[in-house]
């Protein structure tokens, strides 16, 4: 399992804790969701199935290199009125 560690600045003391994943590329995906969206939930880094790391630099160089996803590109909703 691929895990996703995180610090929570939503509650004090921050809280870091992780969530698994079945491949890296799931794991990654969520870390780009994270970094890209939320405010408060920090990547620390991604755990590999053999204990090795890929660090929040490495992270960043592969969400950088990913197409944005079409919610991305479109923005925020808007209503015509």
């Amino acid at each position: 399992m691929w895990k996703l560690w995180t610090q929570d600045e939503n509650v004090q003391p921050s809280a870091v804790g992780s969530d698994e994943f079945d491949s890296d590329k799931r794991a990654l995906e969520k870390a780009c969701d994270l970094i890209r969206r939320s405010l408060h939930v920090k990547v620390l880094y991604i755990e590999k199935p053999n204990g090795d790391r890929f660090e929040l630099d490495a992270i960043r160089a592969w969400c950088d290199a990913r197409p944005k996803s079409h919610e991305e590109r479109r923005g925020p909703h808007r209503r015509n009125l």
